[in-house]
């Protein structure tokens, strides 16, 4: 019934049987893993998404949000005590989708990130997330490209793509980047999914959305909390950065739109000390990719703190870390490994040039490049 909603019995208990049976055929009995990878692929999900609940999933949502987002404790722990609730059974209304969300602020904050970690909490990959850059979506003309062209028009065979894509994979995430860009037809098309988790399409056909994650993004008002400067206690000033973006919210979208979510969640501008613990997260990963091909990462504490100085200044937040890593570190780099260097390479501050990161490959004395074994490594950053 959860994961096979669209299909009926017992046609749909007899398609599991089957297959079933058909995995099972070199074994000569049924198991329990045998139903859940039936269960799988008729639905369209990876085996480990049936194995476990979304109860399971969400005992230790909150921690494991964390470990792939920075900076944003507050913004966490609202999705994830939503999402709690959600499943253990608190929401008298469960014909709505599994959680909706607003999410509000600065680029390169995390929001999309926050997306592609609950695409992969929920559903075992972020291949589960759908991903719609609002903007495409400015006028009128562009709702038939999400529920398809009226029955007799060209192209009216292929179906919509928010509709066709939840067919394919009514488990999944749909995340719609900087949503104040869409149409305001567009934005009125969501209003039957957040309150009824249903749509349907230009032929008709109903479609659910009852065990999809809905996200949606905006820059829209990410000012509230440049204006709630003061003498203001703690919890005075977010009682005033709630109501100064609500403000500007009800500005740019109708307020029964924003009444439809479950939350609207607040991002806060990056710290230094939160896109230096970013630099180390990157780096450590992209150590542990590079030693796969024999090439091997020390990062001293003063390189990081340089790297961190040049992006934390950036408008565009945690996408410069990859932009200063790339420049900085991955393109010296390469041109190393192109002229057939390999083994240790240091990244560091040169003392000579002041701040400048340089990245050399590392010659000791008596040792040498061949024969390193991964366990050498000794990546600062990691």
């Amino acid at each position: 019934q959860r994961y096979l909603p669209g299909r009926r019995l017992p046609e749909k208990a007899i398609d599991i049987l089957d297959s079933a049976c058909v995995l099972a055929r070199n074994t000569g009995e049924v198991t329990r893993e045998h139903v859940r990878a039936a269960v799988a692929g008729l639905a369209n999900l990876p085996p480990e998404a049936v194995a476990c609940s979304f109860a399971d999933i969400c005992k230790d949502l909150g921690e494991r949000l964390a470990q792939r987002v920075k900076g944003q404790p507050e913004a966490l722990k609202k999705v994830s005590r939503l999402l709690k609730r959600r499943t253990a059974g608190f929401d008298r209304r469960r014909e709505r989708p599994l959680g909706s969300f607003l999410f509000i602020g600065p680029t390169g904050t995390g929001k999309t990130e926050l997306a592609k970690a609950l695409a992969e909490a929920f559903f075992g990959s972020v291949r589960y997330m759908v991903r719609l850059d609002m903007s495409e979506y400015s006028d009128d003309a562009s709702v038939s490209r999400l529920l398809g062209s009226n029955p007799g028009y060209i192209d009216s065979e292929r179906g919509g793509l928010i509709t066709e894509a939840v067919r394919k994979n009514p488990f999944s995430l749909f995340l719609f980047d900087e949503i104040e860009k869409a149409a305001p037809t567009v934005i009125r098309l969501f209003l039957q999914i957040l309150d009824e988790g249903r749509l349907a399409d230009a032929s008709g056909e109903s479609f659910d959305f009852k065990n999809v994650l809905m996200v949606f993004t905006t820059n829209a008002a990410s000012h509230g909390r440049k204006h709630s400067l003061g003498f203001l206690g703690r919890e005075d000033a977010l009682v005033q950065e709630r109501e100064i973006m609500e403000q500007e919210l009800q500005e740019v979208f109708p307020r029964e739109f924003l009444g439809r979510f479950d939350e609207l969640v607040m991002f806060d501008e990056l710290s230094p000390e939160t896109v230096r613990e970013i630099f180390v997260s990157i780096i450590a990963g992209e150590a542990a990719h590079l030693s796969e091909k024999g090439v091997f990462l020390e990062v001293g504490e003063d390189a990081i703190d340089a790297l961190s100085v040049l992006a934390a200044g950036s408008p565009f937040g945690g996408r410069e870390v990859h932009k200063v890593l790339a420049a900085k570190v991955l393109d010296p780099l390469s041109e190393l490994i192109l002229e057939g260097a390999r083994g240790v390479f240091k990244v560091e501050v040169s003392s000579v040039e002041g701040k400048e990161i340089r990245v050399r490959p590392a010659h000791r004395c008596g040792e040498t490049h061949e024969g390193r074994s991964e366990g050498s490594l000794r990546s600062k950053a990691g």
